[in-house]
């Protein structure tokens, strides 16, 4: 054996050993003593039990295994396990001091992380990261070009799971099935741009998750992508960690997720692109007490490529399918969602917008896409009286090509439609900042009753019916402060509008189309275009409420006093100083309304209005509240049956100026009667009024005077009317013409060429009670006839300017006036015919004076002649006129004088001659009245007539040629409220008749010559015999009596029942005297004789007193003594007279015998026979005291 042999067979030899050895070591040795320095360096390092089965190593295949490794908790819990830790080394590994792994892999690692209530968590006591941290900077810093290098061929883990039980929040998650591979990292220079990648996969509480990443880890500028799926991820699992307000309960919500993540790092110039998408499916979100407030089954989110670092996401599609949003608005009016948003976070996003907008670089969003798919919405509104509720379905909602900067823009499209078939439509583009906005608006279909808990508290009627269509363009934007709108209506349409009113329960309201095109609204420069208005056949009821109200407007009235108030606080500290705003201007291009019908009830008068005003058509054109220009209306309308209205012309309504032609047909007065009736109580049966010409208007503008004026003819025709008392015929005419009209206001000023009134009737009736109807007619009815207490009467302010009115001529033809009397029985009839005349320049001009002229016929043939000069219309009263009847038949007036006079007429006529002159307020009057041979017929009872001798009246009023003639002047002042002309010329007639058979002598006396003093003659106190000159009087009245055979004469005795008695006690005491004479004349033997031709002498009186009083048997004065007193002459003469007893049968003896005595004389005249004279019982006289005289009377009969 050679030495190249035996160093052969040593080396082989040691080679063996060394061999031996190795996998004594690698196999046995090497294993045990790794198993107990990882055991103890771990258990020390982590200061937890560490547990390890074993350790395998197979020293030629460089493979290590490590078999159930177990680190416990404290609490002896398992903290972390892995099954199976296997790694393969490769052999170049010992020659280029790398560590290169073909293979590394852990099998069923297994992790429990548990967080305390304090926030530590398990592994907190062995983890100091402030010093690693600075250990590993420091080596970083002393390394950065020596990274140790390590090639890991083929990196996994399989069947890996985590738990982490989170005590501060009370929830576990677990994580399981987790796999992980990585095919290949390298650390080494050469290698460090390329790419390693990294597939994980995992179970996340149910949710699978899968990350593909790729990446540079050790080059300078890194560079990584991952691809993250994930599916179903149920997020109602974390809601502790998410920021959801406390009241908000989200029921479900899982999550699906797939981004592709690039993240990239060079130099300072970093980048962060994602792109994927994200699906959130099965949402419900619900309020308090489970309140419903969103749930759909998905939304999708694609993210198309984002750079977010660069404050940029592009997000390419959102959509939201089928969501389901409940919307609540409370009594207070405040939106459920509001009670869901924290004001925290309000304030947070307000300070976050504003942030963006101040920064230089801000944030960029670009949506290109954004839609909500059939959504449905269920709203209620219990802000209002009624409760509201409505659901929306299907609602589409879409945004697109949104980008988020400084200013938020894009486009828009809303579609959707209401539980009533209403559909809503608005698409356009918008901005934020400046704000701006165009679009289109299209509504169909709209109900507007479905809406009536917003409206009925505004106002006080019921929509019944209707549908609102609109399509509109609009455009919004803001010009510094201001934010200025403009909408473009291309058309605007109402169909089967029905409005009821609310009180009255009627339809007041019907539009079966109202349409609107091309309107514009420019609410920036206040500026409004109408368009053009078309409406047809509507039926509109206009109703004048019994307090005056206009139904139409009080329905459109806001009522806020019923509406609650919402619990708002305003605060109107900062609101600016009240700015008068610029007035709109209002253009109203074309208006066409046909076919409308509306009625007119007006409920304030007595009796109530209702006028049917039919087939209404109004057209209207460039009608403006601004410049000057021209506008034009044509309106046309039936009024009932007959009647037609048209008005048309132009107007300039800025200004209040207008030039409209006027023709109204056949309006019927009886439609408007109520009007009148209170104050003309009249019933109108038939008539129409006709009215054609110009009506101009202007009450502004550069026209310093304001003025309305009409100018042309009016009419009525047929007119008939009763008395509404008596049913009785009142007034008609054929027709009362107006010509050359021309009415001025402002100041009033009236101008009429012609007025005719052809073919006239009017009745004047007295009624069974007394009433007169013109009276009654004219009669307004007072507070007092109604029942209710009279209101205190306003007095009348004086018109500052009386109007001018002039009337060219007045022409009355074929005019017929009755009169009538029921109270007088037999019932009285007369009639005025043929009544026709003229009136010529009538005037309030104080100067001008009238030529009136008319004529007639009473009954058939008397003449009637009325002429004169008039001015009524001045304020200071005018007429000169002369009145003439001729041969009026008295006859007709029998049932007057058989009710007043007891007595029929036989014959007689009536001439009547009449001056009436009115100067001012003073009237002064002739009247003049003659009755030829008046005769009285057969007596008739009447309960009215007169007691009074009306045919001695009668007789003797008559001339000798038959007649009566009277003149009744009568002057006053016509503002006295007592001064009635007809009043006072009965009274006059009254009187003169009472006069005439009271006091007939002075009537006679007016005829005969004498008066009143023919009534009676004067006698001496005491006397019989008549006076020298009484004898003038009785020759007198026997000269009256001889030519009235028809009057007799009655003559009454009188006596004075003082002085008479004096007189004759003075003739008793002279007869005393007498007969004491006579007496001593027969004791001295003297001639007998009578106390008649005795006379006492002057001388002897004395003796004769002395005498008589010694004869008288009355009783004497006695003195002291019980003698008889002496007493003088005078004493005894008084005491004689005194004693003279006169009593009332010689009182009537003197009065008797003064009436024989005149009676007497008459008879001796021969003119009167003496059956026609009558001596009546005597009776006192009132004569005066200083008279000397008594009166014997004188009555005719």
């Amino acid at each position: 054996m050679t030495i190249k042999d035996v160093l052969s067979k040593k080396i082989v030899l040691i080679l063996a050993v060394i061999m031996v050895l190795y996998t004594l070591v690698g196999f046995f040795l090497l294993p045990i003593l790794a198993k107990n320095i990882v055991k103890d360096r771990l258990s020390k390092a982590m200061n937890r039990e560490v547990t390890i089965e074993k350790i395998a190593i197979n020293p030629y295949a460089l493979t290590a295994t490590i078999d159930a490794l177990v680190i416990k908790e404290k609490n002896k819990g398992t903290f972390f396990s892995v099954q199976k830790i296997f790694a393969n080394l490769t052999l170049s590994s010992l020659f280029t001091l790398t560590f290169i792994a073909s293979d590394l892999a852990l099998e069923n690692p297994y992790l429990n992380i548990i967080k305390n209530e304090d926030g530590t968590f398990n592994f907190s006591d062995f983890l100091n990261f402030d010093k690693k941290e600075k250990k590993l900077s420091k080596n970083t810093d002393k390394s950065d070009n020596k990274i140790l290098g390590i090639i890991l061929k083929v990196f996994h883990i399989t069947q890996g799971e985590i738990v982490f039980t989170d005590n501060a929040t009370k929830v576990s998650h677990l994580l399981k099935n987790l796999s992980l591979s990585i095919p290949y990292i390298s650390t080494k220079r050469k290698n460090r741009y390329d790419k390693a990648s990294m597939d994980i996969d995992f179970v996340l509480n149910g949710a699978k998750v899968d990350i593909h990443a790729e990446a540079t880890p050790f080059a300078e500028d890194f560079a990584m992508q991952a691809d993250i799926k994930t599916s179903d991820i149920n997020v109602i699992h974390y809601l502790s960690y998410l920021p959801v307000p406390e009241n908000i309960l989200l029921k479900s919500l899982d999550l699906n997720f797939n981004f592709n993540v690039s993240y990239r790092k060079k130099k300072s110039n970093n980048s962060l692109v994602l792109k994927g998408n994200l699906k959130a499916l099965n949402v419900d979100v619900k309020g308090d007490h489970e309140e419903e407030i969103i749930k759909f089954p998905s939304l999708t989110m694609d993210i198309a490529t984002s750079d977010i670092f660069a404050n940029q996401l592009n997000i390419s599609k959102i959509l939201i399918k089928t969501p389901e949003l409940n919307l609540n608005r409370d009594k207070n009016g405040k939106i459920n969602l509001l009670n869901y948003i924290p004001q925290n976070i309000e304030n947070s996003e307000k300070k976050e917008i504003k942030k963006d907008a101040d920064s230089k670089d801000p944030f960029v969003l670009n949506l290109a896409d954004f839609e909500i798919k059939d959504a449905a919405i269920s709203f209620q509104d219990f802000s209002n009286k009624k409760a509201f509720q409505s659901k929306l379905f299907p609602v589409n909602f879409q945004v697109i090509n949104i980008e988020a900067a400084k200013s938020v823009t894009g486009e828009f499209n809303l579609k959707l439609e209401t539980e009533a078939k209403g559909s809503v439509a608005l698409n356009g583009r918008f901005q934020t900042h400046p704000v701006q906005a165009t679009g289109t608006l299209d509504l169909s279909n709209i109900l507007f009753n479905k809406y009536v808990p917003y409206y009925e508290d505004l106002v006080n009627f019921d929509v019944k019916d209707g549908y609102l269509d609109l399509s509109t363009d609009f455009a919004i934007s803001q010009q510094q402060d201001k934010l200025d709108m403009n909408i473009k209506s291309k058309e605007l349409m109402i169909r089967t509008l029905s409005i009821f009113d609310q009180e009255f329960k009627e339809e007041m309201v019907n539009i079966p189309e109202f349409k609107i095109n091309g309107a514009f609204i420019d609410v920036g420069n206040r500026k409004i275009d109408t368009g053009s208005i078309t409406a047809k056949n509507g039926k509109i009821l206009f109703k004048r409420l019994i307090d005056g109200q206009i139904n139409l407007v009080k329905s459109v009235l806001p009522v806020q006093k019923n509406r609650k108030p919402l619990n708002r606080t305003i605060d109107t500290s900062s609101e600016p100083a009240e700015v008068k705003a610029m007035p709109w201007a209002v253009t109203m291009t074309s208006f066409n309304a046909s076919g409308f019908n509306m009625v007119f009830n007006d409920l304030t008068s007595k009796d109530p209005i209702l006028v049917d005003v039919s087939n209404i058509a109004v057209k209207a054109n460039d009608l403006k509240t601004f410049g000057n220009e021209k506008g034009y209306i044509d309106i046309q309308t039936n009024w009932n049956k007959e009647g037609r209205i048209r008005i048309k012309g132009s107007m300039i309504p800025s200004v209040l100026s207008a030039g409209l032609d006027i023709d109204l047909k056949k309006i019927d007065i009886k439609s408007l009667q109520p009007y009148f009736s209170d104050s003309i109580r009249i019933l109108v049966t038939d008539g129409s009024i006709n009215t054609k010409g110009k009506l101009k208007v202007d009450m502004g503008g550069d026209n310093p005077k304001e003025s309305i004026n009409f100018s042309g003819e009016t009419s009525i025709i047929n007119f008939v009317s009763l008395d509404k008392q008596t049913t009785k015929d009142f007034f008609k005419c054929n027709s009362l013409y107006f010509s050359g009209l021309d009415v001025s206001v402002f100041p009033v000023n009236v101008k009429v060429k012609d007025i005719s009134l052809t073919d006239f009737y009017s009745r004047m009736i007295v009624s069974d009670t007394g009433e007169i109807n013109l009276n009654t007619v004219f009669k307004k009815e007072t507070a007092t006839d109604q029942g209710d207490e009279p209101k205190t009467k306003q007095k009348k302010e004086p018109s500052s300017q009386m109007p001018q009115i002039s009337v060219e001529s007045v022409t009355l033809q074929g005019g017929d006036i009755s009169f009538s009397d029921y109270l007088t029985r037999p019932n009285f009839t007369a009639s005025m015919k043929q009544i026709a005349g003229s009136i010529s320049g009538l005037s309030s001009d104080e100067q001008s004076r009238a030529k009136l002229h008319l004529q007639g016929l009473h009954g058939h043939s008397s003449p009637l002649d009325i002429v004169g000069t008039i001015n009524p219309l001045a304020q200071k009263k005018f007429a000169d006129i002369d009145i003439s009847y001729k041969d009026i038949e008295l006859t007709n007036f029998t049932p007057y004088s058989s009710k007043y006079l007891g007595y029929k007429i036989e014959k007689g006529k009536l001439i009547l001659d009449l001056e009436y002159r009115i100067d001012g307020n003073k009237l002064t009057s002739e009247n003049r009245v003659r009755f030829d041979n008046f005769e009285l017929g057969e007596r008739v009872d009447s309960e009215h007539a007169t007691s009074l001798p009306v045919g001695l009246a009668i007789s003797l009023l008559k001339n000798r040629d038959g007649q009566i003639d009277l003149d009744l002047p009568v002057t006053g002042e016509l503002d006295d409220p007592e001064f009635k002309i007809g009043s006072i010329i009965f009274k006059m007639v009254g009187n003169l008749i009472l006069k005439v058979v009271t006091s007939p002598f002075s009537v006679i006396g007016s005829m005969f010559g004498g008066g009143e003093e023919l009534s009676y003659i004067e006698f001496e106190y005491g006397q019989t015999k008549i006076s020298d000159s009484n004898y003038e009087k009785i020759d007198k009245l026997a000269q009256i009596l001889q030519e009235k055979e028809s009057i007799k004469l009655e003559i009454q005795g009188g006596y004075d029942e003082f002085r008479d008695a004096e007189a004759l006690r003075k003739i008793g005491f002279e007869d005393l005297l007498k007969a004491a004479k006579l007496k001593e004349m027969i004791l001295l033997g003297s001639s007998a004789a009578t106390l008649k031709d005795v006379v006492i002498e002057k001388e002897e009186k004395q003796l004769f007193i002395h005498t008589a009083y010694a004869q008288a048997q009355f009783p004497k004065p006695m003195d002291a003594a019980g003698k008889q007193k002496e007493l003088e002459v005078e004493e005894k003469e008084k005491l004689l007279i005194t004693n003279v007893s006169i009593g009332e049968d010689d009182l009537r003896l003197l009065a008797m015998n003064r009436s024989k005595t005149v009676k007497a004389y008459l008879m001796s005249t021969g003119k009167v026979e003496k059956e026609r004279i009558f001596l009546l019982e005597p009776g006192g006289n009132d004569a005066e005291n200083n008279e000397r005289t008594s009166k014997v009377k004188f009555l005719l009969k």
